[in-house]
């Protein structure tokens, strides 16, 4: 992925509050992640839209893309 600067005004809101947690993610847990109307808690697809969301984290090429997928799969079952 590349270079997150100057992003941070741009994301949406990642949600590491106790209350706030148990009202947006199925099983209470964090991370939770709200973009305007949509809320995401797994952290594969947390990262996966920040990366469709801007660009140049994110190889613009298929192939490139799909193994940028593959490798954000893996680190998030990993994580289990």
């Amino acid at each position: 992925m590349g270079n997150c600067r100057g992003l941070a005004d741009e994301l949406g809101v990642l949600v590491a509050y106790p209350r706030q947690t148990q009202a947006l993610h199925p099983f209470g847990q964090i991370p939770t992640y709200e973009d305007g109307p949509l809320v995401l808690f797994e952290t594969g697809a947390i990262v996966l839209h920040i990366g469709e969301r801007h660009a140049g984290l994110l190889p613009a090429e298929p192939d490139a893309r799909a193994v940028e997928g593959d490798r954000v799969a893996a680190v998030a079952t990993l994580g289990r």
